[in-house]
């Protein structure tokens, strides 16, 4: 989940979410526009939601994309020995 889809499932949410979002950049007024308590909250709220699963995925793919880097190498190592191989073969049989 990105920061984008939680904007996105709060604007579907309610409009006054919207309008919080709409005052961060002077767009909208907003009763939230000022109110501590409800920023904290979406603070907290993408560090659970959105920070966590960022996390979480980075460290998988990672994981995926070091196993996926050594099949590739080793596709590659063998295809430069059977290259060589042919090459040697072809220099015995002339």
């Amino acid at each position: 989940m990105s920061f984008g889809d939680l904007i996105i499932n709060d604007i579907v949410q309610g409009k006054e979410v919207l309008k919080a979002y709409g005052s961060l950049f002077g767009l909208t007024d907003s009763k939230y526009k000022d109110d501590a308590e409800f920023w904290q909250n979406v603070k907290g709220g993408f560090a659970l939601g959105g920070g966590m699963t960022a996390v979480t995925n980075i460290t998988g793919a990672t994981k995926d994309y070091i196993r996926q880097l050594d099949g590739d190498k080793f596709v590659v190592a063998n295809f430069a020995m059977m290259r060589e191989a042919d090459k040697i073969n072809r220099a015995a049989s002339v």
